[in-house]
Order: structure tokens, then sequence, then C-alpha cells
């Protein structure tokens, strides 16, 4: 079976870099290498989709925690061009209908995280047409879209496919996209040629070269089932970690560039649970030591702490740039949603402790008063008020440590922010984790709305980003189109999925 060579298009970026055809002066024994139409371009060009692990730039480690109860299917948004959710601040999620943008790769596993990047690659107009007016057109099976999107990554010349399928690209695609799929598709490579590029190849690549080169004969073919290609683009059972891999948890966060927040969590190739997020917006106030006294979203849900300057602050025992303080009282305050021209509350007396995050306060500081009080480390006696003292401060070091990280990324931008905003995003952690401590537990008929509120307050952190990443104006409605969003796995072994906005 002749063998494609246009499918190295689909290997890796840094190693597509190391692949030079030109190397390949001509055959043995002289004889050059006969015209290959589309070769001399795949030489030096980008690939069809090129999106890789590389492009996954807006990971959030510090949400890692942030697992929300409170979420809204996304059915109930309004739809806008292209079958787009047009989103007010709030939690949805949908299962969307997602495609395998590498063949001969190994499908989603158990455990593998996936991170937000672009569609980039010469044909990552055309794939996103296609995935767009998937949505207008519901009548066209998925496994079709499939094979289209698998022949263009190929490709695969248009007029070689089978007539049904054609015809679906058709509804899909412009004019112009049909004839540039014909005029980019890759001539048959020389038996001698295949054998010369294959053995410079290394293994994974040559996995997937040979992969793509299999489904561009069976598509040309037209009359093989979808089964068979599947099995050849999509690999199944275990895999170890790709080249160029990183460790990426299930269930992480990424920063859209629409303004949303947005995860993925697949079930196979075709099918993937999008979870995307908008931040309400939020005030919050501090007191004269910079502590967060109150946390208010724009529903009028409302937490508000005195602290109990009587009892000592308590540094961090590891970290000097935190330091605890005990509560005097904690008060949570809804709307009441018979009337909300009246409030709700609840309030407890003496419980509770947040951390407060210091590096840029004055002289009289938190972390200078409480610095020449005895370390008492991880230990705290029977009664005492900084009660779960160990786990806190662990889970205070981590969360200190992620935003660390967070910030060198966000601070190598050129924009300016204010010390006021970076410090919101540090403190909101530690002051929603003591609140959520002290009132947890409560009994009686207030325990569904405490816990909602709770939900809400998480919220505020996503809110601390928005604003630092400057890509969003919290509160007001967005436009999230997902036709442009590629889910990229931690293990590049993996496959990369691209998504839209039909539902499975």
């Amino acid at each position: 079976m002749a063998v494609g060579v246009g499918l190295v298009a689909m290997a890796p970026v840094p190693v597509m870099a190391q692949l030079r055809l030109p190397n390949i002066p001509g055959l043995p024994g002289g004889v050059p290498i006969p015209p290959v139409p589309g070769l001399g371009e795949l030489m030096g060009d980008r690939p069809p989709v090129s999106t890789s692990l590389e492009d996954a730039k807006t990971e959030l480690a510090l949400l890692d925690t942030y697992n929300p109860q409170r979420v809204a299917p996304a059915s109930q948004l309004r739809r806008g061009e292209h079958g787009s959710f047009v989103v007010v601040p709030g939690v949805y999620e949908y299962e969307a209908q997602s495609y395998c943008l590498h063949a001969g790769t190994h499908g989603p596993g158990q455990g593998d995280g996936y991170l937000y990047a672009p569609l980039l690659g010469k044909r990552e107009t055309i794939v996103r047409r296609v995935l767009q007016n998937s949505v207008a057109h519901p009548d066209i099976p998925q496994r079709d879209i499939q094979l289209l999107l698998w022949a263009i990554l190929s490709r695969t010349r248009f007029n070689d496919l089978s007539s049904d399928l054609q015809a679906a690209g058709r509804r899909l695609l412009t004019r112009e996209d049909i004839n540039d799929l014909n005029g980019g598709a890759l001539g048959n490579i020389p038996p001698e040629v295949q054998r010369r590029i294959f053995a410079e190849l290394p293994p994974a690549v040559r996995q997937v070269v040979q992969a793509e080169a299999n489904l561009r004969s069976l598509l040309t073919r037209g009359n093989a089932s979808y089964a068979e290609m599947e099995r050849i683009a999509v690999l199944v059972g275990e895999v170890g970690m790709g080249e160029g891999s990183r460790e990426v948890p299930t269930g992480r966060w990424s920063m859209h560039p629409s303004g949303l927040f947005v995860r993925y969590n697949p079930s196979g190739y075709s099918r993937t649970k999008v979870q995307f997020a908008l931040p309400d917006r939020y005030t919050i106030t501090r007191d004269t030591l910079g502590r967060i006294t109150s946390v208010t979203d724009s529903q009028g849900y409302r937490s508000e702490v005195v602290y109990d300057d009587r009892i000592a602050p308590r540094p961090h025992p590891t970290d000097p740039q935190l330091v605890a303080y005990a509560f005097q009282s904690v008060r949570l305050t809804r709307p009441n949603p018979a009337n909300r021209a009246q409030t709700e509350q609840f309030e407890v007396q003496n419980q509770g402790w947040a951390f407060t995050h210091a590096p840029r306060r004055a002289a009289s500081n938190p972390v200078t008063l409480a610095a020449a009080l005895p370390l008492p480390g991880f230990f705290t006696a029977q009664g005492d008020r900084y009660w779960d003292w160990a786990r806190r401060g662990r889970e205070a070091y981590d969360q200190q440590q992620a935003v660390r990280d967070y910030w060198e990324r966000v601070d190598r931008a050129t924009r300016d922010r204010s010390a006021q905003d970076i410090d919101d995003l540090t403190d909101l952690g530690h002051y929603r984790d003591g609140v959520e401590a002290a009132t947890t537990g409560s009994t009686g008929d207030r325990v569904g709305w405490i816990a909602d509120h709770h939900e809400r307050q998480r919220g505020a952190l996503l809110y601390a980003i928005c604003v630092l990443e400057e890509r969003c104006e919290p509160g007001s409605s967005r436009t999230y189109d997902p036709s442009g969003d590629v889910a990229v796995p931690g293990n590049t072994s993996r496959q990369r999925l691209g998504q839209s906005a039909r539902g499975f």
C-alpha cells in the first residue's frame, strides 16, 4: 500500500523543525526523485494543525481545588452566531462532541489532564469552519465530520473523497476552502523515497506518519468502514509519557481568551465534558493592617469578619509572609429569597481564623509584629484558637506557591497591575478558607444557604484572576465559541481534541 508523507505534518512542531526532506538528494544510483505534488510545500510549511502542549500557556494550578457544585446546564444559555454561547456570570457545563486532531496517538486515558490551547496551523481556518458550521447542521453525523477532519489533516484531495463525504463537506465548507484542499493535496510518494524518509524519523513520529498515510489511502479508496479508520487513528491501551509531556491533573482550569475559565474532561476522543465559568463582580474591603474584612458579590451575598486582636497573631513556621489572625465574629448575609429588600444573616462568635499575606505592608505590618512571637510550629494544644493549624498551614503554603508560580507567568507581560489587585489574589484564598472553616458544620435550616454562600465566595478568586489577566470585565456577558479551542493533554502520547458547540 502506498504511504503518503504528507502526514509528517502531524508531528509535534519541535520535531518537525528537524525534519528537512531536502537532505535526500536522489535515489540510489543517481536516479532523481520524481516530482511529487505538494512535497516542496510540505518541507518548509506549517502543518494543517500545529497546536501542541507548548501552546497551552494559560493553565491555573492555583484553581486545582476549585470544584464548583452549583453548575448550570449550558443549554439554558442563549445561543449566538455559529452556535456560540452567550454567557452571563455563573458556572456551566455541557457534553460536547469533540474530535481527534492527532491520528496515530492514543485516545484519552483515565487520569489524563487536558488544557486549553488555541487552534493553530495552516488549515486552522478550514478546520474551525467545519466545527462552527456543524452546529447549524445537526443532521450531519459526527462520524462524517470526523472523517472530513481526518481528510483535511492528512492532505487528502477533496475530490478523491466518497460522494457522501463530499456532500457533507460542501455543506460545511466554502468553495474557496474546497479549492484550497484540492490544491494542497499531496501526490503519492514513491516507495523508495518512503523508505528513505521513514528511516530518519523518530519512532513516535513514524507512528503518526504511518497512521495518517493509511488513513489517506482508506479515504481515497472510498469503501472503508469508519471502524477501520478509527482503529488506525485512535490507538487504545496504556501508553507512557511522550516527549515534552508534563504533569497535568484531571480537571485543571485554563484562562480562555474570551475572559472565561474553562476545563475539559474527555470520555474517549469523541465526547468531552466542558465546564466554563464567568465570574461575578466582587467588592473587597480591608482594615488598617491590610486584612480582608468583607467580600460582597453583585447579588448582595456578603461575608464579613471582625478580628480578635486580644489573641496574638501566629506566624506561619515556614513562610514569613503568612500570619494567622483569630476571628472575633463571622457573619454571612444574603438577600431574602421571598423579599429581596430584606436580608437574612448567620453569625458565629469566637470561632475561626485566617492567614493574611503581607509582602507590601508598612513598617507596622503584621509580619513584623508577629515575628517576635515564639514559633509554635505545626502543633497546637487542646483548646487552642488556631485549631486545625497543621492542615491549614500546609494548604496555605501550597496555595502561596501556586500564586507565586502564577504571578511569575503573568508578570512577564508588559501590562501594569496595582499592588492591591495582586494582594487580593493572594489573600482571598486564605480568607475564604477561614470563613468556610468557621461556618461549616452549622445545623438547622440554614445549612443549605450557608453552603451556597461558600460556593459564591469561592468565585471571588476567579474574579481576582480575571482582574489581573485584564482579559475581561467581570460581571458582564461574554460570547464563548469553542470551535477555536483544542484540548491538549499533558501526556503528548495522547490525542489532542478539537472542540465544538454541538452537544453530544
